[in-house]
């Protein structure tokens, strides 16, 4: 629902990290949605040939464009699903590797 930034352009996102990372991303390894305040979610996981996630979107359908979970604000939606938290939870399962640095 969000008029500023079009879900394509996520779909566009994760469609490019799929192809640098060799994922099929048209089909999601692990699928779950629910509903928090007035905003229902999809996350979807797609995974590596040893089946751990490499890819995860979060898509939202709420009030609009600001920021979903955290403190009230004029653009945020406390009421939602945490995304920072989610952030948070994707980076600490995915630390980067010795051979990167």
């Amino acid at each position: 629902d969000d008029q500023t930034v079009g879900i394509q352009s996520a779909k566009n996102l994760r469609d490019s990290w799929g192809q640098c990372f060799g994922v099929d991303v048209q089909r999601s390894k692990n699928v779950s949605n629910g509903s928090a305040g007035n905003t229902d979610w999809e996350l979807n996981k797609y995974s590596s040939g040893d089946g751990q996630s490499i890819i995860e979107t979060l898509f939202l359908s709420g009030p609009g464009h600001g920021w979903y979970g955290g403190n009230p604000g004029a653009y945020s939606f406390p009421q939602a699903p945490d995304v920072s938290k989610g952030i948070w939870e994707f980076f600490l399962a995915h630390p980067l590797s010795n051979e990167l640095n």
